[in-house]
């Protein structure tokens, strides 16, 4: 039996499989479980992993927020405007649910659109904080827990809202 699916449904099925990947994850190392661990662990990386170990783990951070894997010019040396956004897929995920949301009438999706716009800002601003750490230029990581944990209930409230 050869069913089609549209995108809707698509869309509907893939989400609530990252939904409850998130909301319930089979670990406690995974999902929501995981964020709020690793938010937990933050503070202490720069004190308890040598420099060249940290900076690596903020640079790989900073280079899988971008919608390719690269690292920021910035941290390259290079004085020249990045052509990749800092934003952790979730303003791709905004567009998506927006543009299938406002198409099917689904106002959950448009609502989390907009959880999920928000949410690309802060991990922009989290990724030029890494940037400006990593280039020298001031290092304000100590914001870094404070922001993943608004990225986290956002994540949350996000995916409790949408009808899937």
């Amino acid at each position: 039996m050869n069913t089609s699916k549209n995108k809707y449904n698509i869309a509907r099925e893939a989400i609530a499989i990252k939904r409850d990947m998130f909301l319930n994850p089979p670990k406690g190392f995974l999902g929501y479980k995981g964020f709020e661990k690793f938010i937990k662990e933050l503070p202490q990386w720069n004190t308890e992993l040598d420099k060249d170990d940290y900076d690596k783990i903020l640079t790989n951070m900073v280079m899988f927020f971008g919608t390719v894997p690269t690292i920021p010019n910035a941290i390259k040396g290079i004085k020249e405007p990045d052509t990749v956004q800092f934003k952790g897929g979730f303003d791709k995920m905004s567009r998506m649910l927006n543009s299938i949301g406002e198409e099917y009438k689904n106002d959950s999706f448009i609502q989390v659109a907009d959880i999920f716009d928000k949410t690309a800002i802060i991990i922009e601003k989290i990724s030029n904080i890494i940037i400006d750490y990593l280039t020298q230029t001031c290092d304000d990581t100590e914001q870094l827990p404070l922001l993943f944990s608004e990225v986290l209930e956002h994540m949350k409230t996000g995916y409790l809202i949408l009808d899937v």
